[in-house]
Order: C-alpha cells, then structure tokens, then sequence
C-alpha cells in the first residue's frame, strides 16, 4: 500500500529545477473517463471464500467479473450489449444467481451459472415473479428469499412454490436481516408526513412489534444487527437535527446513543458482509478519518485498519471464512477506489482489483487538502480544496451544495472537480453553517437565515484564499447542479465575490413540495412546520425559484439543461423558460444542451462523453467570463 501514497516533498524541488511549461487543456474525449461508472462495483464473497464477484463492465458490456484468489486472477461471465446483469447473489458457494434485464429494459430475468462460466440456466420461476430477491440463501440450494411489498416469502425455485416469512406489516422501503437472511427489522418512511415506522422483532421468526417516529421528535433508522443477537444499530436523527449511531433493545425498544466523538457526528457504519454484523463507526469529516470500533475486541483490528489507510476513506467488504483477512473498500480524492485483502493483525495488504480503469493513476489527480477558516460571526468551518499543479494564483470554481442542512464534503474522487482541475481551475468545497457531521453547537441558524448564511460562508472561504494568494480575485466562479443550481443562483444574487455562474438542469420554479430536495428531511410536513405552516414553506420555496432570480441577476451565467425529449437540439421546458427570462439580466446570459435525451439507457462511454462536455463547457465559459489572469 505504500505506492498510493503521494510523495509530496518531492514536487517543490522539482519544480524549482524544471519549470513547468503550461499544458494544453485536455479535450472532452480525453476527459471522459474520469465520468466512466465503475468498472467493478458491488462485490460479493462466495460463501467459501474462493471467489470475489462483482458487478463488472468493460467498455459498453456489462458483465459479473469474478476474482478467484487461488490463482489471484479476474475473468468476465456473461453479459453482453443485449443483456445486461441487474444484481447478482451466490447461491452456492461455486454458482451465481443473476437478475438480467435487455437492452431496452423492458424484460427481466434470472439466469443461474457456475462461477467458470459453465452450466448456464434460466431460472424462469423466479422470472415470472413479483417482487425482488433479497437474498439468495446459500445453505439452502433450492429456495431465495424475496420481498413483496409488505411481505417476505422464501421461494423454492426448482417447484415453483412458496412459504410466508412475514406477512402484512406495510409497504417496507427496508429490510434489515440477520446473518441467517432472517428479517429482524423494517423500515418504512411516509415521505408526505414525514413519519417513519420501525417494526423489529426480538428473535428471527418471532412476534414483531411497531414503532413511529414522527418528526416532533427523534427518528431511528435501524441497519444491523448486532453481534447480540437482541440489539439493533442503527441511526438515530434528533428533533434539533443531531445525528448519532444508537442501539435499540429488541425486547424493550430502548433507544441509547453509542460511542459518539465530541463535535464530530458519525458519518458510517462499518458492517462485516456476510454477517451483516456491525463492527465500526467511521467519522469523515476532518483532517483525519476516525474509525471507532464497537467492541473492545475489534479495537486493536481497527486501529491497524485507520493506521495502514491514513487518509483514505476506508469500507469493510467481507471477512475471509478463516477470520485472517478483510476485504476493504479505500479510496480518496485521488483514488477513485481499490479493492484490497487486509490482515488485521499483520497490518499486510494485497490489491485485489481497482474499481476503475488503472489508467485513471493517483498522481493525475489533485489531492482535496482539508482547511478551516473563521466565518464572519467567528464561528469555525471547514472546507476541501483542489488545486492544479504549479499554477499560481489559478482561477476558481465554488461548488455549491446541493441540500441544506449540507452533506460534508468527503474526501472522495469526484469526476467533475478533477475534471475542472485539469483544464486549469482549483476548486473549494464548503461546509457551511447547517452542515451534518459537526454537531450544532454553534453551527446551526434559522431557517430565515439559510441563504444569507450560505452567502456568507462561501464568501468567507473565498476571501481566505485570496488572502493566502491562492485565488484570483478577478477570476472567482460559481457552480451548481440541479438543487444546487437553485443555492448557486441565489448566492451568485446576493454575494459581491462571484465573477459568473454555471447551473447545470436548475429547475425554472421551486414549490413547497420540492422543499424535501432541499434537505435530508424524508418529507413536506415536517419542513412546512418548520417554516410555520404550508403558506409559509410555499412563500419560502417560491422565493427559491430561478425564474424570480434570473432577470436581475447581476453577474455573467450559463444555464444547460438537458434535451427535450425526441425533439433533437431542442432543451427543455426549464431551459427555455430560464433562457427567455434572463434576456433583460444586466449581465450576459448563455444557454445551451447539456444531456441528449434517449428512449432507452446510454452506454456508459456516450453518457461519460457528454459528462466530460459539459465540463468542458463550463471550463470555458468561466475562462471567457473572466480571461486576465492574476496581476
């Protein structure tokens, strides 16, 4: 694991010695495969542990790519550009079960195979059914289990026939099984009310017993079960939007807080797969990841694991069957993401497979370094930063949050950044006041104040690098996507930092119904009672709205949206209405295509083209908006 570290001391003396020419910008074909998905995700340990599957794909042909650790080799099962692997399960420990759809995603299937790619079969029992499979039982060779709505019923796929698990709690949005694949809990969200209903049972089998959350108080998501058997973990969002990992009792429904760092909330759970059994809590948001295990006998294991993996994000995948070795997740703002055999106790390492194309090298990429800086009230925030190599004082994109309260900005590889990085830019990511991950003391604002102190933090972030002369100042830029596109637009109005903005399908109006985009609160009600009633919420969301902000905003801006669509060229409904209403702005507008529309779904190469176009796009928009460079 040493090779994916940086050797940063080496780049100022290098740079003293070989100054650098300035570098052509990259073109969007050379672009897109930073926005290429991943070619292997999902994996899954066969019950032996002989073999790792995943979902794989190589080029346009998606496939199940399985990793034999015995000869350390990967090869490509089935697949191909007419049919396409959903999901896939191990139904022994040597064979494979397959959802399939075609190309057109209008037939599904189940299609079983030996992990060498022998002995194919239709399993068209489990074709013909309603529901989804959610776990394929390996210790019983004839049956699966699947999910029907409110029910779980455990199928026999060679005589088409089934027995009841659980029967009629409600519609379950979530399952949470033990490590049989015995349901132990559920989950249902009213997405109109807001109100989440838990049922859970004391053991596999047993009597179940409800609960409801509303949002008046604290909610409990549950996700696991523990390693006793009569608690769950899960997570727990209080009324004042505190986020922790909490245990709940199964035989009394307790619900108790665990293991919480002060000013710092959870970020993760770590699970073991096949057990499902909860072992860490994961904190992502500072300087340093913090893995706090949940047993005092794992707590060696993991703090070899946060040692060996310092400044990655890290995730268990599996446990070898000998208890010897993890399977682990690792990646951060350079590494989009490998696959790595861990011993615990030894701290060795061994790749198994990167989760894109090996060409896609850390040294490419820029490292996302971690600062704090004071807001205007004094309070203390925190950001990401990317910056190009060897380029003083570069010009400088902001990328906007899409929801408020904000998620924290993770140290992770995100195409756009690195792709904006290449052509020239560096790039900041805030966590503003509002965030999750950092407590609330001190953070939080009402609800009046939410743009005005979104404003405000950006600005201030902002104002630190060109303080520390790491920004233009004559070249400061705005972008955003979607929901985000709404903020970017509302700060870029208000803020005198900003030089020009970039949305990417902003919505032309916003109505209190979409007021849920804006936050992670599971629904309408919940926001309209926070804002004093629905009249309220709908005046706050209509305040939103881009077709109120574009007229008169006071900077440069570029609006592309996606196609219209069978009608080739032509944008949609809310790029043409933003495109008309922004003709009297004081300042030039532009508009353009951002997706083309299609009847059926992209192949990865067309649609990680068009990703890297629009990057493009954006890229030279904001180099036209402001040109001169740093004086």
């Amino acid at each position: 694991m040493k090779s994916l570290h940086p050797r940063w001391f080496l780049l100022p003396l290098l740079a003293l010695i070989f100054p650098p020419a300035a570098p052509a910008a990259p073109s969007a074909a050379e672009l897109a495969e930073l926005f290429l998905p991943p070619q292997f995700a999902r994996p899954k340990l066969s019950p032996n542990g002989e073999y790792l599957g995943f979902m794989a794909r190589q080029g346009d042909i998606h496939a199940i790519g399985v990793y034999r650790f015995a000869t350390r080799k990967m090869e490509f099962k089935g697949g191909s550009t007419k049919i396409i692997p959903l999901d896939f399960w191990w139904k022994t420990p040597t064979r494979l079960l397959v959802r399939t759809t075609s190309e057109k995603r209008d037939a599904y299937g189940y299609t079983a195979f030996d992990a060498d790619g022998k002995n194919m079969e239709d399993v068209w029992r489990l074709g013909g059914r309603s529901g989804y499979l959610i776990d394929a039982l390996p210790a019983e060779p004839k049956h699966v289990l699947m999910q029907r709505r409110g029910d779980i019923v455990k199928v026999d796929i060679e005589r088409d026939k089934e027995e009841m698990v659980q029967q009629h709690l409600s519609f379950i949005h979530e399952w949470v099984l033990d490590a049989r694949g015995l349901p132990r809990a559920a989950l249902q969200l009213d997405y109109q009310h807001g109100e989440t209903e838990v049922w859970w049972n004391k053991l596999a089998g047993g009597a179940w017993q409800s609960r409801t959350f509303t949002s008046a108080g604290n909610r409990f998501y549950p996700q696991a079960v523990e390693a006793d058997p009569n608690h769950l973990l899960g997570w727990e969002v209080t009324n004042d939007e505190d986020l922790t990992v909490s245990r709940m009792d199964a035989t009394t429904g307790e619900i108790t807080a665990v293991n919480r760092l002060t000013g710092r909330d959870p970020t993760a759970i770590l699970l073991l797969g096949l057990s499902r059994r909860p072992v860490a809590i994961s904190y992502e948001q500072g300087a340093a990841i913090k893995l706090v295990a949940l047993a005092e006998s794992d707590r060696p294991k993991m703090e070899k694991l946060e040692k060996h993996f310092a400044g990655y994000l890290t995730r268990i995948v599996d446990a070898m069957p000998d208890g010897k070795s993890w399977l682990v997740w690792v990646g951060n703002s350079r590494l989009p993401g490998a696959y790595i055999l861990f011993n615990p106790e030894t701290a060795e390492s061994h790749v198994l497979a990167f989760s894109h194309d090996p060409a896609l090298k850390e040294e490419r990429f820029a490292y996302g370094e971690y600062l704090t800086f004071k807001a205007r009230d004094g309070v203390r925030l925190s950001a990401r930063l990317w910056q190009p190599k060897d380029l003083p004082q570069p010009p400088l994109v902001v990328i906007c949050p899409q929801a408020l309260p904000a998620p924290i900005v993770p140290d992770a590889f995100q195409p756009m950044v690195q792709a904006l990085v290449l052509q020239g830019f560096a790039v900041l990511e805030v966590n503003p006041r509002n965030s999750w991950g950092f407590g609330k003391t001190g953070r939080q604002v009402p609800k009046e104040k939410w743009i005005q102190s979104l404003q405000e933090d950006l600005d201030d972030a902002v104002q630190l690098l060109i303080r520390q002369q790491l920004a233009d100042p004559a070249r400061i830029n705005l972008y955003g996507e979607d929901f985000g596109g709404v903020l970017a637009l509302q700060v870029a109005a208000r803020s005198p930092v900003f030089k020009a903005v970039a949305t990417v399908n902003v919505p032309r109006e916003v109505h209190r119904d979409d007021l849920f985009k804006l936050t992670y609160e599971p629904g309408t009600n919940p926001l309209a009672a926070k804002f004093g009633g629905w009249l309220e919420s709908e005046r706050f969301a209509k305040e939103l709205s881009p077709l109120k902000v574009v007229p008169t905003l006071p900077v440069r801006a570029l609006y592309l949206h996606d196609e219209e669509g069978s009608f080739k060229g032509r944008l949609k409904q809310d790029g043409r209405e933003l495109r008309d209403a922004a003709r009297p702005a004081p300042a030039p507008a532009e508009s353009g295509l951002a997706y083309t529309w299609s009847q059926y779904p992209k192949l990865p190469t067309k649609r990680a083209l068009e990703a890297a176009e629009v990057s493009v796009r954006v890229a030279n928009f904001f180099q036209q908006a402001a040109p001169a460079g740093p004086k």
